[in-house]
């Protein structure tokens, strides 16, 4: 787990100085700044990345309290509460499908049978490999931002294609299937870099 950025902000000159000494014997922790002015503490918070306030305004739905004189075995135990927040949670695994509403129905498309996605108008058209065209009312860019970012690309205002589907890029257009789809100059940069790998 990465250190914890901290201040400490007290009116008294004395709580500070004994809670920056109690940051800086924890490992983990970095003492970012100390403060006995909140206005100076709330500029620092605006231009420095900062995980951990301490402070003696007490904030009961945001962090635990203090009371002084503070204890360093009390200190740890509000410290341990913030770094169980901070545990990252691991990301979901990526699906091999996704559901769209075509009609009436509710189909699925796995990702590897995806060639592209094409704009028409309100709808949007899936291009599959063996089932042909799927339509559906949605726009492009919602379904975009429900695709995986790792297998898809947006190549065009009109089109997102399927990477893997991609058989020849031109400078200006990519074949997938034998059909030719148009890409913008401002997503080649990122097609370029994903067709690399």
């Amino acid at each position: 787990m990465r250190p914890l950025n901290c201040i400490v902000v007290d009116d008294e000159p004395l709580a500070v100085e004994l809670l920056c000494s109690y940051v800086q014997r924890t490992p983990g922790l970095v003492l970012e700044g100390s403060f006995t002015e909140p206005i100076a503490a709330c500029r620092h918070l605006q231009s420095a990345e900062v995980d951990l306030v301490i402070t003696d305004i007490r904030m009961p739905e945001l962090a635990d309290y203090l009371l002084k004189p503070v204890k360093y075995e009390r200190f740890l135990t509000a410290i341990d509460k913030v770094r169980a927040r901070h545990v990252p949670t691991p990301a979901p695994p990526v699906s091999d499908h996704f559901f769209l509403k075509c009609g009436h129905e509710l189909v699925r498309f796995d990702h590897a049978e995806v060639l592209f996605i094409s704009a028409m108008r309100d709808y949007v058209a899936v291009h599959t490999r063996h089932r042909g065209r799927f339509l559906s009312l949605e726009h492009l860019r919602d379904l975009e931002a429900r695709l995986p970012a790792e297998h898809y690309c947006r190549i065009h205002r009109s089109h997102i294609v399927r990477i893997g589907a991609v058989q020849k890029a031109l400078r200006d257009a990519v074949i997938v299937e034998g059909s030719s789809l148009p890409v913008s100059d401002s997503y080649a940069q990122r097609l370029r870099a994903m067709l690399r790998g």
